[in-house]
């Protein structure tokens, strides 16, 4: 209900109203804080609050729209539906609170929502069980995403949503461990353009079609698609996340952290925004700031191995080995890496330090049954240690590979030892990147 609530809002007058996204409201369901609080923290002026009681096939949700300024009720309802017409009881709420904080709606817009979709409520319900999911970014959680998103397309094979999402599960190679590289990308190739198939209005669809042509290093199809997503939802902050860190990548910061603060202020307190964040300080050698940021956000996201592991860079580019070390530790066993792995890397960092730790890493790393396994991920450890031919050599096999994360090397701080080598120079012309 929440997130169908947030997209009709989200659309109406995208210029007028930016509503926040499910994965920061959600962290408020059953909240110990005031109204005041949440309002501050969020930055909005309205709050929308309501209830669900579902009974068999029945649903009945209350709802009332609040004033932040004042705490006033400004509007309270409710209403009762099948679950099959839940959209439909949707877009009369969303309508009510239009009119109750004076958006005049088109004539198209009122159709639109007035309009009677049937849902399949196996199908809907594994969709939003898989959403939830996607949103810890953690691999267990990614492989369950993926297995939710795959019942609901049996279900319903005609929701584009499923599909767009799914995409983006298999863009995540270093979280989906169980498959090649290339036959992640193939079926996230294929996924994004079922999704642009079934419907060309959906942003999210063209947000996947972006991260597939990331893939494949069209910058210019990706910086379209993504226009194209916000031109279509300019309240969706996966598409401004996306964007801005695709900027980032072509070194153009200044458009990057415009759409990275737009994000920023539509889902303030999810997890891929604060990664993103965190990543494009740590791109921008603003090291202090990256591990400020961090750490607060470890408060929220304790488990986050995305958060421990840029904490770790972050400390590792300021020389402070221990306080690296740890983080790289904690990332490797919140991946799920063996007991083994672990305790070798363990034992290199405590006889030589941060530079044991990333050789022993290098070695762990070329074995092909390694979990998360990527060239880049040994040319990346190979320029941390200095050795600057087999960094380029593993690079190579990146290129070779399609891996998606050579779209980094033109501002990842590990290179920087490379950047004059003219071998590094044509791998950056070849992937029409920045010099």
């Amino acid at each position: 209900m929440t997130e169908e609530m947030i997209t009709e809002l989200g659309r109406m007058q995208p210029a007028r109203l930016g509503v926040i996204a499910r994965t920061s409201a959600m962290l408020y369901k059953n909240t110990q804080k005031d109204l005041g609080q949440i309002c501050r923290e969020l930055g909005v002026q309205y709050v929308l609050e309501g209830s669900v009681f579902r009974a068999g096939n029945r649903a009945r949700i209350t709802s009332q729209l609040i004033q932040c300024s004042d705490r006033t009720h400004i509007w309270a309802d409710s209403a009762e539906r099948d679950l099959v017409n839940i959209v439909s009881l949707q877009g009369d709420v969303a309508q009510a609170v239009a009119k109750n904080i004076k958006l005049a709606l088109t004539p198209e817009q009122r159709t639109r929502l007035r309009a009677r979709r049937l849902v399949n409520l196996e199908a809907y319900q594994a969709y939003l069980k898989g959403m939830y999911f996607w949103g810890k970014l953690t691999p267990d959680s990614m492989q369950t995403a993926i297995r939710y998103f795959q019942t609901a397309i049996e279900k319903d094979p005609e929701y584009a949503p499923t599909y767009a999402r799914l995409a983006l599960c298999y863009l995540y190679p270093s979280l989906v461990r169980d498959l090649p590289l290339r036959e992640a990308y193939s079926r996230a190739r294929a996924t994004a353009a079922k999704a642009a198939a079934l419907d060309d209005n959906s942003a999210e669809a063209h947000v996947s079609l972006a991260n597939v042509a990331e893939n494949d290093r069209d910058w210019s199809l990706a910086e379209r698609e993504y226009r194209r997503a916000i031109q279509l939802d300019p309240n969706l902050a996966l598409a401004h996340l996306g964007y801005g860190y695709l900027l980032e990548a072509l070194r153009r910061p200044d458009e990057a952290w415009t759409q990275l603060r737009t994000a920023q202020s539509l889902d303030p307190i999810s997890q891929v925004t604060g990664q993103i964040w965190v990543i494009s300080l740590y791109y921008s050698r603003e090291y202090d700031e990256a591990i400020t940021l961090a750490k607060q956000w470890l408060e929220l996201y304790p488990d986050s191995i995305g958060f421990h592991d840029w904490l770790a860079e972050s400390y590792a580019q300021k020389g402070m080995e221990p306080l690296a070390i740890a983080e790289y530790l904690k990332a490797e066993e919140l991946g799920g890496s063996s007991p083994s792995r672990i305790a070798a890397l363990r034992n290199a960092s405590r006889k030589s330090g941060l530079r044991g730790f990333w050789q022993t890493k290098i070695v762990l790393d070329q074995d092909p049954t390694s979990p998360g396994f990527t060239a880049y991920d040994v040319a990346y450890d190979y320029a941390a240690v200095g050795d600057r031919d087999h960094s380029l050599r593993w690079l190579e096999k990146a290129y070779t590979d399609r891996d998606w994360r050579l779209i980094e090397v033109a501002v990842e701080p590990r290179f920087d030892s490379l950047r004059s080598d003219p071998r590094f120079q044509d791998l950056l012309r070849r992937l029409h990147l920045p010099q």
